[in-house]
């Protein structure tokens, strides 16, 4: 969610060549991320849909590091 609240912003009123830019880059951070595999674990491999994310709770979601 922060993510995706970081990109709207950015991305509000740029041209569509530099929005798809920040959005690759989006992409790439995402599956570098420890918690894209645990999703995919959860619910592809075990299929149990139950992610152990870090951190658990959204509260605990610090600001995202990530130059677009």
């Amino acid at each position: 969610m922060v993510l995706t609240l970081k990109l709207l912003r950015h991305n509000a009123h740029l041209p569509i060549e530099e929005v798809f830019q920040s959005d690759l880059k989006a992409a790439r951070f995402i599956l570098g991320h420890p918690d894209f595999v645990e999703g995919v674990r959860a619910r592809l491999v075990d299929k149990d849909d139950n992610p152990r994310w870090q951190p658990a709770k959204i509260e605990a979601v610090g600001s995202l590091d990530l130059a677009l």
